[in-house]
Order: structure tokens, then C-alpha cells, then sequence
């Protein structure tokens, strides 16, 4: 109320549309630049354009997720750099904000890569361009790279899998460092995390161990370019699916190097995030190889003895840890793997029944090693199903509600006796189904995969005239 309207105003405008969230946002918010440049033909001197208002337009246009709106972002950057636009030229913000948006656009713009290193390169040559007495900058030059800058690119870039380049541009970073002795050249803790990663992904755990016990000689533990979580992360990454002979011993070493560490600072801050755990025991699970399985669980076993050790309130290992653990097993062709996943089971029931309850096992544990079981060829893996679907159905019944029978665990067990061709107990399963869901189980309801797995396995098991009138009965048991 009583400001003379002027750019700033427009500036605000243009803003507010960028934070709006709306689809017509970019439309709306370009229609401001000719009404500001027609205020300035009018030799209304408030209304000259100048970088800010142009700052704001590029702001709005890198912040939509459409590639030509980057694109036009990159044309009226260009347009200031060459003096196509009055009274406007880039500034250190103009620079970023192509920068970063570029960045944000390599892992699904092919041509962002190319786009992005050439104006590095670019920003570097306007670094290069400016004299230099002692440690006195006479003029500072319109880019302003600092190594936060290096550090986002080279993360981006490893994301996106480009890690020759990611490796070029911290090379870059340290010739800058090396020619200009600047502070914000220097590569800080965002920087080492980034290459950490890139040496995880590029199986150098030596690379990548080496630099972070550099961090920590260099600046302790309590200091902001002190390592942090992510970087004892990268490194246990690094080991534990590395190629090398001795991958379990030096994963376990790792594994010790934390636990000294956490035990030593207090620093439980330091310990692995459990998704991230989760996350790195389905890649190793992953594995073709036979010792795929016995490898996660040796990492799996490791993480647990660090965890006794360290004490913590907040554990590092959680049931999550274990579902990945017997899924592991239960899609290993290993001829141990459903004893090995029985026995993950019977460990989380121990630690439960020993006062840790956030272990106590759930319905999708059960389910899965009922999995490992049915795909088991060995004399009495069926028996070893039923004794385990038969305790769930036990300890629900009782009143226990840690495992409620839904109807993947129904259907497991129906998966089982379709494969054994044991039709008599798969129909028999198909009506406990039933007597359950009506019963007030509402976790539970008969579905059509279900159906649709038993009558394809009465059809195709049994080629007997009566097979059609048994897949009718059960269609109607359960449609009905």
C-alpha cells in the first residue's frame, strides 16, 4: 500500500507463479517479461528490466519438469550472456540456476550431460579470465564455482551411471584448487561422499576406504568436513559387492572399523540406515552365483553382531532385515536354502520371545519360508509346510495376533499341494480359507488367483473325466 510499482513487483510475480504448483504456472509467468518491457518503452523507468527479473523467469522455467522449458531457460541465458538483453547480464545466481537444473535433468535427458559439462567448462574459462595478485582477486568473476557445485554434478553424474565423467569433473576440481588456492575450491566432505559413491559403484572399495579414513585422520569426527554416515555406507557397499577373493573378511573388517568407531565417539549417528541395509542385501541376494545367499547372510550376521555391540537405541536390524533375509533364501536354488530360511524364522521367535518384540515374526516371514519349502524337492519339505502353516493357524486361533493368515499365506500353502498334486488338501486348504474369512479374519478374503491357481492346478494335474466337476465344486465354494 503506497509503494510506487516498479520491476520488483514483477519480480515477486514471476515468484509466486514459480512457487504455485500450477499446471498453466510457465504460461502465465512468461506473459510477464513483454508487459514489463512495454512499461519500459514508455520510458517508465521503474519498469527497466534488469537481471533479477530475468534471474526469477530462468528460476521458473529450469523448475518445470518439461525439457523445452530448460531449453528456453538455456536461450535467454545465452541471449544475457550475449548482450541480447537489456540492462541484464548473468550473475552468480544465473549461472546456478541453469547449473543445477541441468544436473537435476541427467539421468533422464540424454543430451544434459554434454549440455552441463560444456558450461562447467564454460564457468571455468570465466574463473581463468580474471587477474590474480597474491591471494587479491581484482575483479570476481560472474560464475562463482565453489566445490559444493563439483561435488552435486559428480553426484548426479554417478547416479545417472557416467562415471568417467563423474571422475573428470573432481580432476577439474582439483586443478582449480591447485591454480587458485581458494577456499571454495577446496573439495569438502559433499565432494568425498560423491567420489565414495563413484568408487562403490565402480568396485574400488580400497579408493573409497582410503579416502574416508583420510577424512577422519584429517578432521576427526565432530567437525562439518568430518565423514559422515553415508560415507561408511559407501565403503560397506564398496566390500560387500566387490569381486575380490576376500570380499566376507574385508566386509567384516569394515564392519569392525564402525563398530570401533560408534563405540569409541558415541557415535551412533554413524551406524548403517536400515533401508539402506535392506537395499544392499537384495543386491547381493541378487547374485546368480551359488554363494549369492551365504554372502548376504554372512553381511546379515555381521550387522547383528555390530549392533550387540554398539548398544544402540535404535537398532540396525529390524524384521524388515530378516524378510529380505529368508526371501533371499527362499528364491535360492541352494539345496540348504529352506532349512537356512526355516532358521532366520526361528531366530526372529527367539530374539521375540526374549523380550525384543519389534522381531517378532509376521505373516509375510511365514509365508516365505512356506515358499522355500513348496519349491523344495527334498524328502518332507511338504511336511515342513504344513507344520508351519499349521502353528500359524494355531497361534491365530489362540488369540495371538503377531501373524494374522491373509490370503497370500493361504495361497502359498494351496501353491504347494497344487504342485504336489495333493488335490484332497488343496481343496481342503481352499475351505479353511473360507471357514476363516466368514469367521471375521479381515486380513482375508478369497481372491481370483487364488481360484484361478487351484482349478489350473486340478485341470492340469488330474486329467480325469471328474477333474471339471472337482474344479466346479471349488469355484463354487469360493465364488459363491
Amino acid at each position: 500500500a503506497g509503494a510506487r510499482p516498479g520491476v520488483d513487483h514483477f519480480i515477486l510475480l514471476l515468484k509466486a507463479w514459480a512457487e504455485s504448483g500450477r499446471d498453466d504456472r510457465i504460461s502465465r509467468g512468461i506473459q510477464t517479461i513483454p508487459m514489463v518491457q512495454e512499461l519500459s518503452r514508455r520510458r517508465r523507468i521503474h519498469f527497466r528490466p534488469n537481471t533479477l527479473l530475468y534471474n526469477a523467469l530462468l528460476q521458473l522455467l529450469a523448475s518445470s519438469a518439461d525439457a523445452n522449458d530448460l531449453r528456453n531457460a538455456e536461450r535467454v541465458f545465452h541471449e544475457m550472456e550475449k548482450g541480447l538483453v537489456p540492462d541484464a547480464s548473468p550473475d552468480k545466481i544465473s549461472y546456478r540456476i541453469i547449473f543445477y537444473g541441468l544436473a537435476n535433468v541427467i539421468a533422464h535427458d540424454s543430451q544434459a550431460k554434454d549440455r552441463i559439462m560444456a558450461l562447467l567448462r564454460e564457468m571455468e574459462r570465466e574463473e581463468e579470465q580474471h587477474d590474480i595478485v597474491g591471494s587479491f582477486q581484482l575483479h570476481r568473476p560472474r560464475a562463482q564455482l565453489d566445490a559444493a557445485m563439483y561435488g552435486y554434478l559428480i553426484l548426479k553424474l554417478a547416479h545417472a551411471g557416467h562415471f568417467d565423467q563423474a571422475e573428470q569433473v573432481y580432476q577439474s576440481l582439483l586443478s582449480m584448487y591447485t591454480k587458485f588456492r581458494e577456499p571454495r575450491f577446496c573439495p569438502d566432505y559433499h565432494v568425498k561422499r560423491a567420489l565414495c559413491f563413484v568408487y562403490a559403484r565402480t568396485g574400488r572399495p580400497r579408493e573409497a576406504e582410503k579416502m574416508v579414513l583420510g577424512m577422519e585422520d584429517e578432521f576427526g569426527l565432530d567437525s562439518e568436513n568430518s565423514p559422515k554416515r553415508s560415507h561408511y555406507e559407501f565403503v560397506l557397499d564398496s566390500w560387500a559387492t566387490s569381486k575380490s577373493q576376500d570380499t566376507e573378511q574385508q566386509t567384516a573388517r569394515w564392519i569392525r572399523h564402525i563398530q570401533s568407531i560408534v563405540t569409541k565417539h558415541n557415535a551412533h549417528h554413524l551406524l548403517p540406515r536400515r533401508w539402506y541395509i535392506v537395499d544392499l542385501l537384495g543386491r547381493l541376494g541378487k547374485g546368480t552365483k551359488e554363494n549369492a545367499a551365504q554372502k548376504a547372510e554372512l553381511l546379515f550376521r555381521a550387522l547383528i553382531d555390530l549392533e550387540k555391540s554398539v548398544n544402540s537405541n535404535d537398532p540396525v536390524v529390524n524384521h524388515d532385515h530378516y524378510n529380505r533375509m529368508i526371501q533371499i533364501w527362499a528364491k535360492c536354488q541352494d539345496k540348504e536354502a529352506p532349512r537356512r530360511a526355516e532358521q532366520l524364522l526361528l531366530d526372529m521367535r527367539k530374539r521375540a520371545t526374549n523380550g525384543e518384540r519389534r522381531l517378532h515374526p509376521q505373516t509375510s516371514h511365514y509365508t516365505a519360508v512356506i515358499n522355500a519349502w513348496s519349491r523344495s524337492r527334498q524328502p518332507g519339505s511338504l511336511e515342513r509346510a504344513e507344520a508351519i502353516f499349521n502353528f500359524v493357524r494355531k497361534q491365530y486361533h489362540s488369540g495371538n495376533r503377531d501373524a494374522i493368515p491373509d490370503e497370500v499365506f493361504y495361497g502359498s500353502m494351496i501353491s504347494c499341494y497344487a504342485r504336489s498334486g495333493d488335490l484332497d488338501k488343496m481343496e481342503k486348504i481352499a475351505t479353511l480359507m473360507v471357514d476363516d474369512w466368514l469367521g471375521g479374519n479381515n486380513r482375508l478374503e478369497p481372491n481370483t488367483s487364488i481360484l484361478n491357481s487351484m482349478v489350473l492346478g486340478i485341470l492340469l494335474k488330474q486329467k480325469k473325466p471328474h477333474a471339471l466337476k472337482r474344479a466346479r465344486r471349488l469355484h463354487k465354494l469360493i465364488a459363491g
